[in-house]
């Protein structure tokens, strides 16, 4: 949106015009080398008809911090006034003067015959630093010639303008935990990067409940936020979930700087979705491993145990020679949580002193249960539970503890575990 406005005297105007970016438009904060220009023309009007202008220089007035300008302009080919000059650019960050390196005649407008040399137009290039805390920005030109009639009777003129300045994006993403079992804690995790400068402001989190698939409304208590001083990752604080199903996350970062849009993610992004799943689930894991690699998902279930025979005996050549029984249980009004074991195949015993439960989220409450079965110690109980609790139960089975009994009629024979009556977890043993 570019405002001429021409300075008059004694028969005499300049108009000039300037014009960031070159076409007008917007532009963005941490853009570089956008063009733009600066156009002289001599409109002046004069009873002897010469109105010959000699620039001496123009000057840009710009809010300062705004923009930086590039040393040197050229003149545009398209204005024979000034065709192929330079011009040096000095000063700032407020006031840049345009000097030509080689003198700049302009023939008015009105000159009879017209030379066609009465406009000029220098382009340069800017770069955008920051956004002022106004819109839009507002930049104003001077030019100071000599009218050539008596070499000394100044001609001056002046103009303004103005442009947008947008704010720029920066990039956030997410990244949400999960799976995790009903009573477990939730968290999302956002990647903020790009934008301008340092990024400033607050990362906030909302999360859904399943079933809530256009994120219409947020749960409560919502987790907390961050405080942003840079680009990086920001945690949210933990979400206690109360529901099996596909929890969904919101982040939404809110610029402080003014240099930079506020950014959210969208309801169903990529990364943006927790898993909660049922607790009666079990696995049977291998050696070395924790609670938390059972409730994160992360380690492989162990689906065979190797035997040999000899003599028509399971030999002592058993791999692995240990194993872990893990499943999730919520406690009945009984307050027990009880597992058992059952195959066509002589059982494993428990470990003395490897029976451990556990919280939803892996705190330890007791590694003392009761142990039962024949032989003694195939199954366990613990008792004086929290009805309606989530817990986890881990259980170190001895493999070697088969050995010398004789070898199960078929192969592979499924040895399956339960959790108050309810098989949810198994494993082969396999002839090898």
């Amino acid at each position: 949106m570019m405002v001429v406005v021409p300075f008059v005297l004694a028969g005499t105007a300049i108009s000039i015009g300037p014009s960031i970016p070159t076409g007008g438009g917007s532009v963005t904060v941490g853009d570089t080398g956008v063009l733009a220009n600066l156009s002289i023309t001599n409109n002046s009007t004069s009873p002897q008809n010469v109105g010959t202008i000699s620039v001496t220089n123009a000057t840009l007035t710009v809010v300062p911090g705004v923009f930086s300008l590039s040393a040197t302009g050229t003149g545009d080919a398209s204005t024979p006034g000034c065709a192929g000059s330079t011009w040096t650019i000095s000063g700032g960050p407020t006031t840049f003067t345009f000097t030509p390196t080689t003198p700049v005649n302009l023939t008015s407008t009105h000159a009879s015959p017209s030379t066609l040399t009465f406009d000029c137009q220098i382009n340069f290039t800017v770069n955008v630093l920051s956004r002022p805390a106004f819109e839009p920005t507002p930049y104003t030109a001077n030019v100071v010639g000599v009218w050539s009639v008596d070499g000394t009777t100044p001609a001056t003129g002046s103009g303004g303008s103005s442009t947008t300045i947008n704010k720029a994006t920066p990039t956030l993403t997410t990244t949400a935990s999960g799976p995790v079992v009903v009573g477990a804690t939730i968290t999302d995790t956002a990647h903020l990067s790009g934008g301008v400068g340092t990024l400033t402001g607050t990362m906030a989190f909302q999360v859904y409940a399943p079933g809530d698939t256009t994120c219409a409304t947020p749960l409560t208590p919502q987790p907390t936020g961050n405080t942003v001083t840079a680009a990086g990752d920001f945690t949210s604080g933990p979400f206690t979930t109360t529901a099996v199903g596909t929890y969904r996350w919101r982040a939404f970062f809110t610029d402080t700087d003014g240099n930079n849009n506020d950014v959210s993610t969208a309801c169903n992004d990529t990364g943006e979705s927790s898993t909660v799943t049922n607790p009666q689930t079990g696995e049977i894991l291998p050696t070395n491993t924790e609670c938390s690699d059972f409730v994160n998902n992360t380690t492989p279930a162990l689906t065979d145990i190797f035997y040999r025979v000899n003599g028509g005996n399971i030999a002592q050549s058993i791999n692995p020679g240990v194993f872990f029984y893990y499943t999730f249980v919520t406690v009945g009004a009984n307050g027990i949580a009880a597992t058992s074991q059952h195959s066509s195949g002589p059982l494993f015993t428990l470990n003395q002193g490897h029976a451990w439960l556990y919280t939803a989220t892996c705190g330890l409450v007791s590694n003392s249960p009761t142990l039962t079965g024949t032989p003694n110690g195939s199954s366990a109980s613990f008792s004086g539970l929290t009805p309606g609790t989530t817990y986890v139960l881990r259980l170190q089975y001895s493999t070697k503890s088969i050995a010398g009994k004789p070898a199960p009629a078929t192969s592979p024979t499924v040895y399956f575990f339960d959790m108050n009556g309810t098989d949810n977890a198994s494993v082969r043993l396999t002839l090898q």
